[in-house]
């Protein structure tokens, strides 16, 4: 039952727009979560953690049932989820169908160290990695209280991630953050063609309401509820996205701030192609 699933990760930076994306592919009937990111699942379940512990003294098939049953509870909340529950803007999943959806997991900084981990135990993992440009990133950490300095290493962190990943043969698709915001439906049919999931274009989007940063650097609603998700068309979704976000926390960064960035971090901008 649970342990013949197949499972997707989606990884990225922590306040890197995974969320978008991981909403983008949830928009799909053929594809669900376990409700909570990585972390969040492991914080909560003991037998994950186990399972996900590289040092575990358990065999790989013993581990796997242990992942398996854990997310298997986790994604069964979709049934009572207020947003999750709807497999479109107007039908329900049945169990049924649920457990005939592809689970979609999600990793952030150094949470994508488990993505190797994760190959072991289900051999069909697929990784959408979603990248961003650092400049805009690091401003956002900035403003949060971290030092340039030390979002740079974390930066390249996730770029060594990614790269490891591949070494480990798992089959890994990057998704740049800007061209998601540009055009989300495509982003959306791009990640659903890598996957294999049928049919790769959607008529309507699902996306978690977030406050978002303005122009003069305060903070806002653009729809609904927060945390809360609604359906979107390709019309409505020119409304909620600003595809000038990046540009404007680039703008707040000064050169000193650029330049000890690049010092650190100029190979993993180079390998995610914002050279």
């Amino acid at each position: 039952m649970y342990s013949q699933r197949r499972y997707i990760l989606i990884a990225g930076f922590r306040r890197g727009g995974t969320n978008i994306a991981w909403n983008l592919l949830q928009s799909h009937p053929a594809v669900t979560s376990p409700i909570l990111e990585l972390g969040e699942l492991c914080w909560h379940s003991r037998m994950l953690r186990a399972a996900l512990n590289g040092s575990c003294v358990y065999q790989t098939g013993i581990r796997r049932l242990m992942a398996s049953r854990s997310l298997y509870k986790w994604n069964m909340k979709t049934l009572a989820h207020p947003d999750n529950r709807y497999k479109s803007h107007c039908e329900l999943y049945t169990r049924r169908e649920l457990l005939k959806t592809e689970m979609c997991l999600k990793a952030v900084d150094d949470e994508i160290r488990f993505g190797p981990i994760l190959a072991q135990l289900f051999p069909g993992l697929r990784v959408i990695s979603l990248v961003r440009n650092g400049h805009s990133l690091c401003e956002g950490h900035l403003r949060r209280g971290s030092d340039v300095d030390a979002f740079a290493k974390i930066y390249l962190s996730v770029a060594n991630s990614f790269k490891d990943l591949s070494a480990h043969g798992v089959p890994v698709r990057m998704i740049k953050f800007e061209d998601m915001i540009d055009d989300p439906f495509a982003t959306a049919a791009e990640m659903l063609r890598f996957l294999k999931i049928e049919p790769s274009s959607l008529d309507r989007i699902r996306l978690k309401s977030k406050r978002v940063m303005r122009s003069d650097g305060e903070h806002e609603l653009k729809f609904g509820e927060e945390d809360r998700k609604a359906w979107f068309d390709r019309q409505d979704i020119l409304t909620v996205l600003d595809n000038e976000v990046n540009n404007a926390q680039r703008a707040r960064l000064t050169s000193d701030q650029v330049r000890r960035f690049d010092s650190i971090a100029h190979e993993a901008m180079e390998f995610f192609g914002y050279d």
